[in-house]
């Protein structure tokens, strides 16, 4: 059985729900991205929840802040996981409007596309400069399974709204070169 049919059994037996983000659920939205681990975006009133059902398969706690929990397993080649935290109302109205997919046959929720895109952009908000490349390939991707324009007025508010400035600037000049007229 594979960690993400565990998990989602886990999620429901036991009233714990996730939604998939980060890499896998980029590729789920036809981004082609390699990605290291399993990131889950769970309420933080459901973190050591989660730490007590992964616990007994091996992962153990290597970092944990009041922003997420990252486990490795017991092996080398087990997907490590990140527990990305939120506050249980802004995980329910993501929640409302999550999507469904299926990554390995298994039926899994995605945030909707304005959801992820504020997480993303967030993220870039958060993250050091080694991340900017990938966070700003993966809005600008976000942006386009959206149809939307960065130019907008409502997203740039959106993009303002959890980012910087410079990360909405960012964003437009790479925008702009991809969507130039040629």
């Amino acid at each position: 059985m594979s960690i993400l049919q565990t998990l989602q059994e886990i999620s429901d037996q036991n009233q714990l729900p996730f939604l998939l983000i980060g890499g896998h659920a980029m590729n789920l939205l036809g981004l082609s991205r390699q990605t290291a681990d399993i990131d889950l975006l769970v309420p933080e009133t459901d973190v050591q929840k989660w730490i007590n059902h992964l616990t007994p398969l091996g992962y153990t706690v290597f970092n944990r802040t009041q922003a997420f929990a990252q486990l490795e397993g017991p092996h080398l080649e087990d997907w490590p996981i990140d527990l990305v935290l939120v506050d249980p109302e802004t995980f329910q109205r993501l929640q409302a409007k999550a999507v469904p997919g299926r990554l390995d046959d298994i039926p899994i929720r995605i945030p909707a596309i304005e959801h992820f895109l504020a997480l993303k952009v967030h993220g870039l908000r958060q993250g050091g400069p080694q991340r900017t490349l990938k966070d700003v390939e993966d809005i600008l991707h976000l942006l386009a399974c959206g149809h939307l324009n960065p130019h907008d007025p409502a997203v740039c508010t959106q993009l303002n709204r959890y980012g910087t400035p410079e990360i909405t600037q960012t964003i437009h000049y790479h925008w702009d070169l991809r969507h130039e007229k040629k």
